[in-house]
């Protein structure tokens, strides 16, 4: 006859097994995002500072230009409103989302496509 108690500790084994493997998983993926993330954000002020720093240097040279420092930076800001305006209008094409999107996939969701293909394999 079989045993009732060993058949639902079985089960019970069974279901704590793939349990703790589908936490492990998950705890993997976790951590590759949010390390892909912490990456994506540094380079993100790093971006930040290099456009700060180019911006002055251009500002300054303006000012040179114009002779007047004031202008430089003037004519800096003009263009930064610009390009403003440019990215206001071009915000709700479809085919900007779309860019954006999949540069984001490649990036941030990039663990995906690896863990589906291992190197041992």
């Amino acid at each position: 006859m079989l045993n009732f108690s060993e058949i639902t500790n079985t089960i019970k084994n069974i279901f704590e097994v793939r349990f703790q493997i589908v936490k492990e998983e998950l705890k993997e993926e976790f951590s590759t995002l949010i390390s892909r993330v912490a990456v994506l954000a540094a380079m993100g002020f790093v971006g930040l500072l290099i456009l700060f720093f180019l911006s002055v240097s251009l500002a300054f040279y303006f000012g040179a230009l114009f002779a007047n420092t004031a202008l430089g930076f003037l004519a800096v800001g003009g263009i930064f409103i610009l390009i403003f305006i440019i990215l206001f209008v071009i915000k709700d094409s479809q085919k900007v989302q779309f860019s954006v999107k999949r540069v984001v996939n490649k990036f941030v969701f990039l663990f995906q496509t690896k863990t589906t293909t291992h190197p041992d394999e």
